[in-house]
């Protein structure tokens, strides 16, 4: 017989301990974590400062009052918000949930103790210690976790470290003394092809501007969608669907070959591309290569989260057996159409969302005008689009058009609306990016908005 020990700590609770579980409700709907609590936590005087919430649920040691009670707090701009709190059950201490507010409670107890939070664990920053030949530091700390087991209910801590990179985005980011295109595509050829990273370019000149906070909050915004990150989304209402933009460079000044930008979605909120380029002979149009960028993104949609896709927008799918549906849009953005609407005796632009599906569309053609951005100053330029083939029979006016505005919506590199679809102008980015400064096929970065 040996004795053991091990890193689990008893917990012991009072045997005739109730706590009451409530149900926590909010009218509207508050997402955010930190505000439901907030805004729960300014009636203290009626639940009591003893108390554990994890954001829809409310454990008290004592009942309140009636068991359904309706709160009225304040949001910042003193929006009125109901908080609906609704008696759920008791809690003994053998009851399996209590394990889950346990857990809280704990947690609750390393941040008060200041340490830091990273992911789901608690770290000791003030005790990091740095490996400066590396760069890195490392953070102390625990992982702990509660849990019934046969004899007791037990706390276990194990010995945890954190290992941080003390380099920072700023690190990614080269300022550049100018705007000179040779520096610019010296240093992108060298970080997309040489040794392939994401970067930002930044001309010093830019950052003595007065609207400083500004520029900065853009270009952080950049580096984060450049490195995976993903700003907004927006709902198709498909599933299972990709979508596909392709566009040209043509090198009309070194007649060099041109470039196709190929771009394809592979998540189902539309904030995960992979890209690929094409190099084709100088003036042809048609990319060719279509089929092996097909062939190299289906293995990545296949790894993401969702499945094969099978509509495809603006492109096509890959299923085994090539058995697909496909709606393919051509987008053209150079046209002298313009629309307006008369208002107090006056001539304006139409508001963002006008689509014209008649009169000026041809007889013979799927085709239709979509207005997707407001201007302050000028006429508003719209897009003519045309639906040349469609197998997968969306409704022309809830979905097809409206899918299109929608995607206008999906461009990182502004927060607002484009003219085209996003895909269509991230494959123009890509395209000019490589066809101007790069002229070389980018390596491992197939993954990521490198091109914005």
């Amino acid at each position: 017989m040996v004795k053991l020990f091990a890193n689990h700590f008893r917990v012991v609770s009072e045997p005739q301990w109730i706590a009451y579980k409530y149900n926590v409700d909010y009218t509207p709907d508050i997402e955010n974590g930190n505000v439901r609590e907030s805004l729960l936590f300014q009636h203290e005087a009626l639940l009591g400062k003893c108390r554990i919430f994890d954001g829809n649920s409310l454990l008290l040691p004592h009942r309140l009052p009636k068991p359904k009670m309706e709160l009225v707090s304040k949001l910042k701009d003193d929006a009125l918000v109901k908080v609906t709190v609704e008696f759920s059950s008791e809690l003994t201490p053998t009851s399996p949930d209590r394990l889950h507010y346990y857990n809280i409670l704990f947690r609750k107890i390393l941040k008060i103790m200041k340490l830091r939070q990273v992911g789901r664990n608690y770290y000791n920053d003030v005790k990091g210690e740095e490996i400066l030949q590396h760069k890195l530091e490392v953070w102390p700390d625990y992982i702990t976790s509660i849990l019934q087991y046969e004899d007791a209910m037990t706390l276990c801590a194990d010995v945890n470290h954190k290992l941080l990179r003390m380099e920072t985005a700023y690190d990614v980011v080269c300022v550049l003394s100018s705007d000179r295109k040779a520096m610019y595509d010296g240093i992108k050829k060298y970080l997309c092809v040489n040794c392939p990273i994401p970067s930002q370019c930044v001309v010093a000149q830019t950052l003595d501007k007065p609207t400083l906070t500004t520029i900065a909050t853009k270009i952080a915004q950049q580096m984060n969608c450049k490195m995976g990150g993903a700003l907004w989304k927006v709902q198709t209402g498909l599933q299972n669907a990709m979508f596909i933009g392709i566009d040209c460079f043509q090198d009309i000044v070194n007649q060099r070959k041109s470039i196709a930008g190929f771009v394809a979605s592979i998540n189902e909120d539309l904030t995960e591309w992979f890209s690929q380029c094409i190099f084709q002979e100088s003036g042809q149009e048609l990319v060719n290569g279509l089929r092996a960028c097909l062939q190299d993104q289906c293995p990545v949609k296949a790894g993401a989260p969702d499945s094969l896709p099978v509509d495809i927008h603006q492109g096509r799918d890959c299923p085994p057996g090539d058995i697909f549906k496909l709606t393919f849009i051509v987008v053209k953005k150079r046209i002298n159409t313009r629309f307006f609407v008369q208002s107090q005796g006056r001539l304006r632009n139409p508001l963002p969302g006008t689509v014209v599906d008649v009169v000026l569309t041809k007889r013979e053609w799927y085709d239709f005008f979509i207005i997707s951005q407001s201007v302050k100053d000028g006429t508003v330029t719209p897009t003519h689009d045309n639906v040349i083939h469609d197998t997968v029979r969306l409704s022309p006016d809830t979905v097809v058009q409206c899918l299109t505005y929608r995607l206008c919506h999906m461009y990182y590199n502004l927060p607002g609306v484009i003219r085209v679809p996003a895909p269509c102008h991230y494959a123009h980015k890509l395209a000019y990016l490589v066809g101007q400064s790069i002229p070389q096929v980018p390596h491992s970065l197939s993954n990521r908005l490198f091109y914005l």
